[in-house]
């Protein structure tokens, strides 16, 4: 039963209990026994009292209508309370759920922040470790490149020794097919070449080639090795010529 409906019986039943007391005093006063119709005391007629009888009895009809409406909208009332009891632990749950995922999310956020951390720091070891790379990498190419200044200055200076004694070769070559030559003409060799002796004017032009180039050098070398092989088909020549002539004053004394 509702509220509504139990202040309305509480009413009704007050005023049943006020009349009641009413009636009983006036009976006292009138001297009237309980129980006594009251019609009896000429206070209302049959049609008044009919009416009044009509009047309680509709009363109480629609005491029990609206007793009816008020348990109707009670049960209403009490109907939306569970559905609403429902949506609030529905929301409750919900909102337990999603704390529980904040709080799922906030360690995952945390975990990812040690992570990045983490990551941070690698990548700041490995930019140190690539700076020390790169400053090994510059010392070494450093290193490298004196390395091959040296060995290129040495080379150089192997290479001048080779163009060197390959020119000196070359002119005692050259040399000895002129002292040839003059022999097989008939005439005087040249003492200083057959011997080897070398003029100062003769050094000075030897070692007059300080700043000539590697090709250059070559260069040179090619063209005193093509005059050495002319001369030594100059010389090849005269001596048939020389041969032929000694085999034919052979055959004639013969």
């Amino acid at each position: 039963m509702s509220y509504i409906t139990l202040l309305v019986l509480a009413s009704i039943n007050l005023v049943n209990v006020s009349l009641k007391t009413e009636l009983g005093k006036m009976q006292q006063a009138l001297g009237v026994e309980d129980g006594t119709d009251p019609t009896s005391f000429k206070l209302c007629s049959r049609d008044e009292y009919d009416d009044i009888t009509k009047e309680k009895e509709r009363l109480v009809q629609e005491v029990r209508q609206l007793k009816k409406v008020a348990d109707s909208k009670h049960k209403q009332i009490k109907k939306l309370q569970l559905h609403h009891q429902d949506q609030v632990r529905e929301m409750e749950g919900r909102l337990m759920q999603e704390e529980d995922n904040a709080v799922g999310l906030r360690e995952e956020i945390k975990n990812k922040e040690v992570d990045i951390a983490k990551m941070r720091k690698t990548l700041k070891d490995l930019a140190e470790q690539n700076q020390d790379l790169l400053s090994l990498k510059m010392t070494l190419h450093e290193k490298i490149k004196k390395q091959e200044r040296v060995i290129s200055s040495e080379k150089f200076q192997l290479n001048q020794r080779v163009a060197k004694e390959l020119s000196e070769c070359t002119k005692e070559m050259q040399n000895l097919v002129q002292v040839c030559l003059q022999s097989a003409e008939g005439l005087e060799p040249n003492v200083s070449m057959l011997l080897g002796i070398r003029s100062n004017s003769s050094m000075s032009v030897d070692e007059g080639h300080p700043t000539e180039t590697e090709e250059e050098a070559r260069k040179r070398l090619l063209g005193d090795l093509q005059q050495i092989r002319q001369n030594i088909d100059i010389l090849r020549g005269h001596l048939s010529d020389k041969y032929a002539e000694s085999v034919g004053n052979n055959c004639i004394t013969q």
